[in-house]
């Protein structure tokens, strides 16, 4: 399968962007990153990014004065997408319920 998609990649002669994306970076062969001209890793947000992160999912809601010490707990080994499916679920909910 490997030799497959160096096949595809390197026919490719368009004037196109491949992107692609995993959350199962273990179970790559690290081979699979050579046809790529930059490979980009996200961790884990620090407690400051998913703060910051979460303040700005939730912008038009009040959250001045709010403790983060929990929230910012909460967030401890979640993803950037984990916490911000949670501020959408948080959010949408509510709303959602109440139709």
């Amino acid at each position: 399968m490997l030799n497959s998609f160096f096949q595809f990649v390197e026919a490719d002669d368009s004037d196109s962007l491949i992107l692609a994306a995993t959350n199962q970076l273990e179970v790559l062969d690290p081979a699979v990153f050579r046809p790529f001209d930059d490979v980009i890793r996200y961790g884990v947000p620090t407690a400051d990014a998913a703060e910051e992160l979460i303040r700005n999912a939730l912008n038009v809601f009040t959250t001045n004065g709010d403790d983060w010490t929990e929230v910012r707990r909460a967030c401890d080994g979640l993803s950037c997408a984990e916490i911000a499916r949670a501020c959408t679920e948080a959010t949408t909910g509510p709303v959602l319920t109440d139709l």
